[in-house]
C-alpha cells in the first residue's frame, strides 16, 4: 500500500504521520495506544503527559519482550521436534531404493 499522510489523536493531541496501514489497521492501532495511555494516566494519578507516554512505552516494550520471548521458544519447540521426526522418517526404508512398502503399511 501506499504511503500517505494521515491524521491521529492521543491524548487530545493531534499528530500527523505518515502510513502505509489501510484505515481499519491504522484505527486499531491508535485505539489500542490511547487504550493503553489511559490505563497508564489512571494509574500514574497525576503525572504529565510526557511521564505517562513514557511509561507506557515502556508497559509495551515489555510485553513485547515477553512475547518475542513465547515465540522464541515456540520456534525452538518446532525446530526440536522437527528434527526428531526427520530422524525417524530417516530410518524408514522407502519404496522408491528398490524395498517393497512394509506389511500392512504405505511407504513413505
Amino acid at each position: 500500500m501506499e504511503r500517505r499522510t494521515v491524521e491521529v489523536i492521543l491524548q487530545g493531541r493531534r499528530f500527523v504521520l505518515r502510513t502505509g496501514a489501510g484505515d481499519d489497521d491504522l484505527n486499531v492501532v491508535v485505539a489500542f495506544a490511547e487504550s493503553r495511555l489511559e490505563e497508564t494516566n489512571q494509574a500514574a494519578g497525576g503525572m504529565g503527559p510526557h511521564a505517562v507516554s513514557l511509561l507506557t512505552l515502556l508497559g509495551v516494550c515489555e510485553e513485547l519482550l515477553r512475547e518475542r520471548r513465547k515465540i522464541d521458544g515456540l520456534r525452538e519447540k518446532i525446530r526440536n521436534k522437527s528434527s526428531r521426526i526427520l530422524e525417524m522418517l530417516e530410518g524408514v526404508p522407502r519404496a522408491d531404493e528398490g524395498n517393497s512398502p512394509p506389511v500392512g503399511g504405505m511407504s513413505i
